[in-house]
């Protein structure tokens, strides 16, 4: 993990060096190892671009960023890892006569930027990233960002500057910077227990979707405040583009194979090729290990590489505790396993930290532990795999699974029943409604429902119109 800001300032503002430098302080944590700044002249205008370094490839000097071309016409700042990166360093050999300064992959990119058109670039990196590159030559500021979002990055512009960055906290240090709380954005906060894109929690500043980018041509740059990230996509300065989306990519097959062990050694074989790629370091890298399904997965496929260090964390408060879980995989496993069980206090004293790392409101409560976790294997580790994504991209939640079951059901109950469940289904006991849910349901999913539920999904009932209101409610 890396942090990076650049702005594009207007000629009647000036940001001198110490007040960039404690700029780039609020983002010391994601990069302690190098602080990189360079200023550059456009016109009577500047640009700065800040980076800190979070050493992963190549811990020389010559991997610091901003990084720039030989004959500099490009600077690059970027934050992130490209897991083909010495695939790319081949076919970049075998095109162009290249000379290497360093085996980070910041200068791969670089150097793909200096011999191929953007979007090639783009579709042929595997990993994750946010990046900006200025290109002198053409005056213009790309930024962009990974195929899922991975990588945060943000953006805002009013009267006196332009300013893009992997986290809101630098952005909000600049000058003049608007404060004003987003009304939608904190609905949708209220609503979805996190600010999805292109919404920030501030009024003027946005965050870039996944798998696209934006070119600024700064020659007819017109500085001002945009109300919205449509408005800023579509001002005549700026070229915003997708660049992959699932949809569209013709590149990916659909498997009609129905097979289910071919289908299985299919996966094996895609996890444990994307797992071997995630530990090219130079540096240890561990993993956190819950004793679930996804983190043991991951972990299992690391052994087949390197000797794995695992870490987690227990409670001596709490009924639900997954370190005896982890500690039986990390014995099967035969991993160097670290425990840690914490105590009331260390979650207490933690939340005073939470604003530092998440620079905008999010409700997921597995933010503390993580925290925690992460703290501690810090003290060994700079590179952590973990088993986050696997529920999202395998149908891991009970919701998925069973919303599909139910609406078949559902959907033929008139709404005005629906809208007066309370009314009516407090005369049925819950122990029939349960019994009832439960037959439905056949046990399929392996969920069992309880009293607990019972309120919970009368509530629900009473809001669904339609199958969207139904995804709404279940979200």
């Amino acid at each position: 993990m890396c942090g990076f800001i650049g702005c594009y300032l207007n000629n009647n503002v000036i940001i001198d060096d110490n007040n960039f430098y404690s700029i780039l302080k609020t983002i010391a944590h994601r990069g302690p190892d190098n602080t990189g700044f360079k200023r550059y002249q456009i016109n009577n205008k500047e640009i700065l671009f800040g980076h800190q370094r979070l050493s992963i490839q190549d811990l020389n000097n010559s991997g610091n960023q901003p990084m720039e071309s030989d004959n500099g016409r490009y600077s690059l700042i970027y934050n992130g890892e490209i897991y083909n990166n010495n695939d790319l360093r081949n076919q970049l050999n075998k095109d162009f006569h290249i000379k290497w300064y360093s085996n980070s992959d910041t200068e791969t990119l670089l150097r793909l930027f200096e011999n191929y058109e953007i979007d090639f670039v783009l579709n042929s990196i595997n990993g994750m990233f946010a990046f900006s590159l200025f290109d002198r030559k053409l005056n213009r500021i790309i930024i962009s960002r990974d195929r899922v979002g991975e990588k945060p990055l943000y953006v805002t512009s009013n009267r006196n500057y332009l300013g893009f960055a992997s986290d809101l906290n630098p952005l909000k240090k600049l000058p003049n910077f608007n404060k004003n709380i987003s009304k939608e954005a904190l609905q949708l906060f209220l609503k979805l227990n996190y600010i999805p894109t292109p919404y920030s929690i501030y009024e003027n500043s946005f965050k870039l979707y996944p798998g696209t980018y934006l070119e600024i041509r700064l020659d007819n740059y017109f500085f001002k405040e945009h109300k919205n990230f449509e408005a800023f996509c579509n001002d005549d300065s700026i070229k915003y583009r997708e660049w992959w989306s699932f949809k569209k990519n013709k590149t990916l097959k659909i498997s009609n194979i129905n097979d289910e062990q071919v289908n299985i050694k299919n996966i094996e074989n895609l996890l444990s090729k994307s797992v071997k790629r995630q530990l090219l370091s130079d540096v240890p890298v561990g993993a956190f290990l819950s004793g679930g399904v996804d983190s043991s997965l991951i972990v299992s496929n690391m052994q087949k590489f390197q000797k794995t260090n695992t870490y987690t964390i227990g409670y001596d408060f709490a009924d639900y505790d997954e370190s005896a879980a982890a500690k039986k995989i990390a014995n099967i496993l035969g991993t160097n396993h670290h425990e840690h069980i914490c105590t009331k206090n260390d979650l207490l004293d933690l939340i005073t930290e939470l604003p530092s790392a998440f620079s905008e409101p999010f409700a997921d409560s597995s933010q503390i532990p993580t925290m925690l976790i992460s703290k501690i294997a810090s003290r060994d580790m700079k590179v952590m795999l973990g088993g986050d994504g696997g529920d999202e991209l395998f149908g891991g939640y009970n919701r998925y699974l069973i919303a599909n079951n139910f609406w078949k059901y559902l959907k033929f109950i008139p709404f005005i029943l629906r809208n007066n469940s309370d009314k009516i289904l407090k005369y049925l006991p819950k122990s029939i409604i349960i019994f009832l849910l439960n037959f439905l349901n056949a046990k399929k999913y392996s969920l069992n429902f309880d009293l607990r539920m019972i309120d919970k999904i009368i509530k629900k009932i009473q809001f669904i119109k339609d199958e969207n209101s139904y995804y709404n409610s279940m979200i």
